[in-house]
């Protein structure tokens, strides 16, 4: 029988592999941060990214990761992170609407340049302009 382990990415302790990949201490540390962060968004809901943060001596990075996780919830309104593109506050996704409307259009103008052949069972990607 094999026993599992690694390194926490956290501490760098040693444990046993499971499901959250983090050793005992480190998941009750994040176990202690969101029931704080709920704490305080039950008391007061309107309160924002960087003020829980403050509020909390909790990292933005793990409470951006919270949200993310949906792990607080959706109808605290100001709660926000950055759009990955520009670094507009946003709530879903990984992209804001005009970050994402502006990568399908390019997405558009690229795919109407490239037709797809199959042949011999594989995919190729040709320039129509360099079709036989």
């Amino acid at each position: 029988m094999e026993l599992l382990t690694g390194n926490c990415p956290n501490c760098g302790s040693v444990y046993r592999k499971n499901l959250r990949d983090l050793c005992t201490t480190c998941s009750a540390k994040l176990d202690a941060e969101l029931a704080l962060c709920l704490d305080l968004l039950w008391r007061s809901p309107t309160t924002t990214t960087d003020e829980l943060s403050h509020s909390t001596k909790i990292k933005k990075s793990v409470i951006i990761q919270f949200i993310r996780e949906g792990r607080l919830p959706k109808n605290c309104k100001n709660l926000t992170y950055p759009c990955e593109c520009c670094g507009v506050p946003i709530r879903d996704n990984r992209l804001c609407l005009g970050c994402s409307v502006s990568f399908a259009e390019v997405a558009e103008q690229l795919s109407s340049k490239f037709v797809i052949h199959q042949g011999n069972g594989y995919m190729m990607n040709r320039r129509l302009n360099e079709q036989r």
